[in-house]
Parts: structure tokens; C-alpha cells; sequence
């Protein structure tokens, strides 16, 4: 057997067209979609004795729900081309039997309607090397060997042109519709229901080539008689067998069959243990992997600096001089190193927290990217992320245990539980213990220890330009409710306790911390003003993974994977589109310059 080509979905609407597909193919074996759907797979192969694995779905009628088909199958399949095989109506220049290779598709039902209905079609176009080789063989005789069936005296014809879809079926030539479509696509070739769904699929999946090719089973009037008469076989069988014949030529685009297909051609021949080693494959299901990441969409573009009296040693006594602002969500984190007081606050604001600092001073302004390759300055940058991370938790009553860095909840009352309201994993508001003393199951009596959500928070660089802050859920153990425990009794105790986490309650604890630091908005903002900000997503970064799938016992739905924006989310947002105000600095500069030409 010669080599593998690559994966093929082919689409078909009807049992007779779905039937016509599979009798060009060999080793059948079925397939069950993680949803429930059926599909079939087999093997084509090619004049050179190559071959393709092929997928074959049998969806149903209408656009709208071969979008959704198609869709599936593409993320099931992941195939390099996928063909919608078909019978349709004709609407000009076509006899019974013959077939058209669609080189685009309106769908006529959209539009506007006003005293009469004005035509504003969306338009799906097939894939360009896809219909130059329906072209090719349009001008050949070859394809028609794949027929079944003896090759009539007169046999079919292949034409290439547009084509027409709605969801309605036309039957009479004297219809409003059919005149409607003749007058407003008059160089459309056929009319059917689905082509205008699949190549809108396709033209969202750019790796995956398309084309939809379709058998003519009627000439729209009489169209019932003439389907039992058996021209939707006819119809079927020919547009299949041009199909198949497409695909016997077809050589993809380089780089269109990846590392698997390459794998094949150079080093693989398709014995039946490499067929079985892709039909395991096959089998995969593609899921989406949630991280514990959240990406940050914004950092202060600048940190300021200006001398100061106190060193890295005294700190809290610096604290002191801070102004911190009344009724406002602004943080002030500093550091002092070096004799130099840094902050992400513009030290040249008179009305500012750290005003008292500023007078009479030199004030250095630096871009935050400039320290990031600098192994010093990084050190600097990332204690100033954590100690903005410090007033953020600070605020929502949370405690820092130095030790372990993390965040823990401490109880509002002593002896007494605490529970948090959040938005779990699919949307509904419920209950969260945060402080809690466990009991034992057999006496029902309180044990001697209290737990305590934690919470270790870290900004991470993962690009060039690009950071993210990780959310790792911890435990926090006391003896009872406010007095640690003991190191040596605590790591049995939290190792026992995450080793029952499974995968659905590691997900349900980050759902709950990124819900109770944003307050369940879209996005996390640190306030340092005169529009310094971070600012976090609270969609966790994600991609997607082919493997065997999640064992049904373990399957939960995640629905509330992005927060809704809401009034003050909103107000939020606009941050987001402005732009920091260089002018006044550096009119600031010019005149210190000036001052100091002067002196």
C-alpha cells in the first residue's frame, strides 16, 4: 500500500448522498463524538495507490445546522480538506445528472426587508485550489470511471459556478422565490440548503480547505416526480464521483499536512498496524486545557524615582510620610534601594500620595520594559508587583503569611466560621467556606486544628512583552482559628487534603479566587494613579489538547469561563483606551533644563 495523503470530512445532508460517499471507501469503521455524535471512517484510495482517511457525517438539512455539524467535525477530525457531497435544484445551463463544483455560495435569504426585500447576501467562496482542480477534471473524462454504474451514451456534465443556498425547498418555476433568485443571482447554477453553512465553517477554519460539489436532481419544477423516479441517486453517485476523483489529484499546499502527514511520507508505509495507529488517533477528542494563569493586559508604563532619607532597613518609617488618598482605590507600593525611594505613582504630582518626598527634589522617571532585562532592576520590579499584590489582598481582608507567601483568610469573629458568596464554575451564586473547623466523621466531634483558604499569587514573564499572574490555591492551618500550627503537624494535613483535588476541584478553586479578587468583573485593576495601572483578564489562558478524553465520571461543565461586564466593568474599561499625558513631563524637563542653564 503506498502512502498516507492526509484527513478528509466529507458532509453530506440526505441518507442517499451519505450512502453514494461511503461506497468509494474501504476499512469502515465507526466513530463516536464525546457529544454523541456517529460518524463512520474508511480509507480512499488513490490511482497511485496513496490515500486518504476520510470522515463521513450525515447531517441533516439547512445551513444553520451544517454550520454546527461542520464545526464539530473539524474540531473532531482536524482534517487538511473536507467536501460537502450533495444533490441540488437547477437554475440555469444544467440537465438532470450533471454536477456543479460550487466556486461560491450566496445565501439569498439575507437581507433587508422594506416595501420589497432588498438582497444584502453574506457569500462563502470555496477553496481556490480546490475548484482549479474541479476545473481540471471538469475538462476531462476520468472522473466518470468512478461511476457504479455503465457510463450513459450522453454522459454527465461538470460545470464550476456559484451557487445559490437558502432554507426553503423550491419545487415551481412560478414561485415569487424562484423568481427572486433567478432575477437577483442570475449567474447561479443550482439552488440547495446547505452550501452557504459549510463554507462559512471553512472560511472560519482557514488551515482547511474546502469545496462543495453537487449532483442536479431536478429542474425545480415536477421535482417530486422526478426524485422517485430516482434522480437523487443518479444525482448523488455522479456528484460523488467527482469528488472523489478531485481528491485522487489533490496535493496539498506545502505545509498544509503537518508534522503527522510528514512523518508518514518520509519514513512510514500504510501497513494495517499504521492504519490502526491512526484510527487510535482518530479516536482523540479535542478538548480545551484551562491554566491557572491569568494574562496582564497592562503595566505601568513608567516608575518613578527621587533621593530619600531613609534606607532599605526603614522602610515602615518612609510609610509614615505617605498621604494616602481618602475615597479612592488607589495603592501605594514603594521600595527604597540605594538610597532611592520607587513607586509607580507620578512623583511630580503636588496633590500626590508621596508628595512630602517630592519637594525640592530631582524626580527620574524610567519606562517599566527598560528594567525587565536587568537582573537587578527585575528583582526591584517584581517586589513592587508584590507589594501592589499585599495592598490588593490587604483591602479584601486578607492576611500574608511571610513564611509560605501566601494569602490566607482569617475569621471575622474568633471561634467563628466564615463563608464567601461566588459564582461557581457554571454561573450560580452559592457559598464558600474560607474559615472553617473540620469534623470527624465517626464522633462528629470538631478536630483540634482550623483550615484556612490560602492563596500564593506570582507575576511571571512569558514573552518578550508579555506577563501573567499564576493562582495556586494553598491551605492554611491553625490551632484554633488564629494560632498558627505547628510546621511539623501541617504538611501531612494539606498534603492529605490536596491529594483528594482532583481535576473539577482545582478548577472550582481557582473559579472561586479570580471571583473574589475581581469581584466577579472582567478584569482585575490596580489603581496607582494619574492613570498608572495593572490591570489583569480574569479569563484564565487556555488552548486546546487532542487526547483520549476526560473520563465520564469525571465530565463537569464549565460554563462561566468569562465574567460579564457590568456598570462598573464598564467605567473600567475605558481606562483601558487612554493614553498616558508625556506632555506635561516633559515640559516639566524643559523647564528644568532652563533652571539649571540659568544656575
Amino acid at each position: 500500500m503506498g502512502q498516507f495523503k492526509g484527513k478528509v470530512v466529507i458532509i453530506t445532508a440526505l441518507p442517499v448522498e451519505y450512502r453514494s460517499v461511503m461506497a468509494h471507501l474501504s476499512d469502515i469503521e465507526e466513530m463516536t463524538h464525546g457529544r454523541g455524535n456517529v460518524y463512520e471512517t474508511g480509507i480512499f484510495k488513490c490511482n497511485d495507490n496513496n490515500f486518504w482517511k476520510v470522515l463521513v457525517a450525515e447531517v441533516g438539512a439547512g445551513n444553520v445546522h451544517t454550520a454546527s455539524a461542520t464545526e464539530r467535525a473539524i474540531s473532531f477530525f482536524d482534517p487538511q480538506v473536507m467536501i460537502f457531497v450533495g444533490v441540488a435544484g437547477g437554475l440555469k445551463d444544467v440537465e438532470l445528472g450533471d454536477v456543479v463544483a460550487a466556486t461560491k455560495a450566496y445565501g439569498y435569504e439575507s437581507g433587508k426587508v422594506e416595501q420589497e426585500f432588498k438582497a444584502r447576501p453574506e457569500v462563502y467562496r470555496s477553496a481556490f485550489r480546490m475548484v482549479e482542480r474541479a476545473k481540471a477534471e471538469a475538462n476531462k473524462e476520468e472522473w466518470l470511471r468512478r461511476l457504479r454504474d455503465e457510463i450513459p451514451n450522453k454522459p454527465p456534465r461538470v460545470l464550476v459556478g456559484p451557487i445559490a443556498a437558502g432554507e426553503k425547498v423550491i419545487s415551481e418555476t412560478r414561485s415569487p422565490l424562484y423568481e427572486f433568485i433567478r432575477k437577483t443571482y442570475n449567474d447561479a447554477l443550482a439552488v440547495e440548503m446547505e452550501g452557504v453553512g459549510f463554507l462559512g465553517v471553512a472560511y472560519e477554519n482557514q488551515q482547511v480547505e474546502a469545496l462543495v460539489i453537487r449532483g442536479i436532481s431536478d429542474l425545480i419544477d415536477k421535482k417530486s416526480e422526478t426524485d422517485k423516479e430516482g434522480s437523487q441517486e443518479l444525482a448523488s453517485r455522479n456528484a460523488s464521483a467527482l469528488a472523489f476523483e478531485v481528491l485522487a489529484k489533490l496535493e496539498l499546499a506545502e505545509g498544509a499536512n503537518g508534522k503527522e502527514i510528514g512523518a508518514w511520507n518520509a519514513h512510514q508505509e500504510a501497513t494495517p498496524e499504521a492504519l490502526e495507529a491512526i484510527s487510535q488517533k482518530d479516536k482523540y477528542v479535542r478538548e480545551t486545557l484551562h491554566s491557572t494563569l491569568l494574562p496582564v493586559l497592562r503595566f505601568p508604563r513608567y516608575i518613578y524615582s527621587v533621593s530619600c532619607k531613609f534606607n532599605d532597613s526603614r522602610e515602615k518609617e518612609a510609610a509614615k510620610e505617605i498621604v494616602f488618598p481618602r475615597d479612592s482605590d488607589e495603592i501605594c507600593p514603594f521600595i527604597i534601594r540605594e538610597g532611592m525611594l520607587y513607586c509607580f505613582q507620578n512623583l511630580r504630582d503636588k496633590e500626590g500620595p508621596f508628595r512630602n518626598f517630592a519637594i525640592d527634589q530631582i524626580i527620574q522617571r524610567y519606562e517599566t520594559s527598560q528594567w525587565w532585562d536587568d537582573p537587578d532592576k527585575m528583582l526591584w520590579f517584581k517586589t513592587l508587583l508584590n507589594r501592589s499584590l499585599n495592598k490588593l489582598t490587604g483591602r479584601k481582608g486578607l492576611n500574608f503569611d511571610k513564611e509560605h507567601q501566601r494569602y490566607f483568610f482569617m475569621p471575622k469573629e474568633a471561634g467563628k466560621p466564615q463563608e464567601i458568596r461566588y459564582h461557581s464554575l457554571r454561573g450560580k451564586v452559592i457559598y464558600h467556606s474560607v474559615v472553617w473547623n473540620p469534623i470527624t466523621k465517626k464522633t462528629q466531634q470538631p478536630k483540634n486544628y482550623w483550615y484556612h483558604r490560602a492563596v500564593a499569587l506570582r507575576f511571571h514573564r512569558v514573552g518578550k512583552s508579555h506577563w501573567c499572574m499564576s493562582i495556586r490555591p494553598e491551605m492554611h492551618i491553625t490551632r484554633d482559628g488564629i494560632v498558627p500550627l505547628q510546621p511539623e503537624m501541617i504538611g501531612r494535613k494539606v498534603t492529605r487534603k490536596k491529594s483528594r483535588m482532583y481535576n473539577y476541584g482545582l478548577l472550582g478553586e481557582i473559579q472561586f479566587w479570580r471571583d473574589f479578587l475581581s469581584e466577579n468583573r472582567p478584569r482585575i485593576f490596580l489603581n496607582f494613579g494619574n492613570k498608572q495601572y495593572i490591570i489583569i483578564s480574569t479569563t484564565l489562558m487556555q488552548t486546546t489538547v487532542e487526547w483520549p478524553g476526560t473520563p465520564e465520571e469525571y465530565k463537569k461543565d464549565f460554563t462561566n469561563v468569562e465574567f460579564e461586564e457590568n456598570l462598573f466593568s464598564y467605567g473600567e474599561l475605558a481606562h483601558l483606551k487612554e493614553h498616558y499625558e508625556d506632555d506635561e513631563w516633559e515640559e516639566d524637563e524643559k523647564e528644568e533644563e532652563e533652571l539649571e542653564d540659568e544656575f
